[in-house]
């Protein structure tokens, strides 16, 4: 797919190496997908998924909704698969936009692969947990347990009323 918004899911500690080095091309993303709009019954035609398309459908920023909440689970996921260093454990996702993607990557029918490496400059916002919701994320940690799949939904559950907070590139990590 050409010129779609994509969502990235990463973590706090990784962005001065995204800022740095950008992000790798066959990074998994998420989207707003056909297979997306197919599985939530939402009426959209394929050229309206497309970044540069005129908006013509109400549905599309649900569909963006729905890709920006995955990827968030999908760092969710990230972080407990290892220490984070540091004090900030929270959920970061990397929205870029206009980058070309292959979708069906992974069980999500939003998920997608770049095809191309993307630099920090065409980083359009960074969506993350703030300072105050690190117990929130440490309580949803825990409900993951040790079947992180089995645990996602518990843990999105704890997050519930956590809300990710939308950041400028330049507010979180200075290339």
């Amino acid at each position: 797919m050409k010129g779609v918004r994509v969502y990235l899911p990463t973590t706090w500690a990784a962005l001065p190496a995204l800022a740095t080095a950008g992000v790798p091309p066959a990074t998994t993303g998420y989207a707003a997908t056909a297979a997306l709009a197919e599985a939530l019954d939402v009426p959209v035609r394929q050229d309206e998924l497309l970044e540069d398309a005129p908006d013509t459908s109400e549905h599309l920023d649900d569909l963006d909704a729905v890709a920006a909440a995955a990827a968030a689970d999908h760092s969710l996921l990230l972080l407990a698969d290892g220490p984070e260093p540091g004090p900030a454990r929270r959920a970061v996702v990397v929205a870029v936009a206009h980058v070309s993607t292959v979708p069906g990557h992974g069980e999500h029918p939003g998920a997608v692969r770049l095809e191309e490496a993307v630099p920090w400059s065409r980083v359009e916002a960074v969506l993350a947990d703030g300072p105050g919701d690190e117990p929130a994320v440490a309580a949803a940690l825990a409900a993951l347990g040790a079947d992180a799949d089995a645990g996602l939904e518990r843990a999105v559950a704890v997050l519930d009323d956590v809300a990710l907070g939308w950041f400028a590139p330049s507010e979180v990590a200075a290339p």
